[in-house]
């Protein structure tokens, strides 16, 4: 039997390759939701089926189905699981403007002031890509206005 985790003398392993590839399919604009012709069943239907979070986080972040994103609500998936840097569904939800997504997260209780490792809030990040319709939408659900950017402030308060 061949070690699977025996990687090329380059240090590529072959888990790095199918990694690779999904942002590729991605970046040529594949359809993601199209489902399989067996028993209808969706990449990001297998990725939540098989627990791969990061894959689920990416279908969703390239114009997942939001129906989808309510399945995975109804199944408490966790609404704030952050990725290596932080942000959080929201976070990247208000970033790439999907005002629908946002409305559904916030439905659902998500930390409408949880900030990445850098400091950022949804809100600071909604504002700086001026995306007014969901800064609007922030606020109107009660966005923390002094904590957009707390790595900002606590460097202001340090100083002083």
């Amino acid at each position: 039997m061949a070690d699977v985790n025996k990687g090329r003398d380059t240090g590529i392993s072959p888990f790095y390759i199918p990694c690779q590839n999904i942002h590729t399919i991605l970046d040529n604009k594949a359809v993601i939701n199209k489902c399989t012709v067996g028993g209808g069943a969706s990449p990001l239907f297998i990725a939540c089926q098989r627990n791969h979070l990061e894959i689920v986080k990416i279908l969703l972040d390239n114009n997942g189905d939001i129906d989808k994103l309510r399945v995975l609500l109804a199944y408490k998936a966790d609404i704030d699981k952050s990725t290596n840097d932080g942000s959080s569904p929201l976070f990247i939800a208000c970033r790439k403007n999907h005002q629908e997504i946002v409305k559904v997260l916030l439905d659902n209780k998500a930390d409408i002031n949880k900030c990445t490792f850098r400091g950022s809030s949804p809100l600071f990040v909604s504002d700086m890509r001026h995306h007014i319709d969901i800064v609007k939408i922030l606020v109107q659900k009660g966005a923390d206005c002094n904590k957009v950017f707390t790595v900002m402030f606590q460097l202001v308060d340090s100083y002083y």
